[in-house]
């Protein structure tokens, strides 16, 4: 049985719940964008496409692929605190 390090474990969760805030975010959009009275049916395909490609690489983690792992925080993460920015900024400025 493989073993790991509580480090890597927690490495790996930040990882898997980094790409799941993602893949929320993209929720968000495509329901965004079906509200609208004319969607964009491309885009709608587009973000969902990204979801299940985000479901597929969060699969695919293994918690021994630090490499991996560590790519994926930092990618995702920028992701997330930029659209966090974003939205602080359009919330304070409301």
């Amino acid at each position: 049985m493989a073993e790991w390090t509580q480090d890597e474990a927690i490495a790996y969760e930040v990882a898997v719940e980094d790409i799941g805030h993602v893949i929320a975010t993209l929720t968000e959009d495509i329901y965004a964008e079906k509200d609208k009275e004319k969607p964009n049916m491309a885009l709608i395909e587009k973000l969902e496409k990204e979801q299940k490609r985000l479901g597929d690489e969060r699969r695919n983690l293994r918690v021994k692929d630090q490499e991996n792992i560590a790519r994926v925080r930092e990618k995702y993460g920028a992701i997330i605190r930029a659209r966090n920015a974003e939205y602080d900024k359009t919330r304070l400025a409301a």
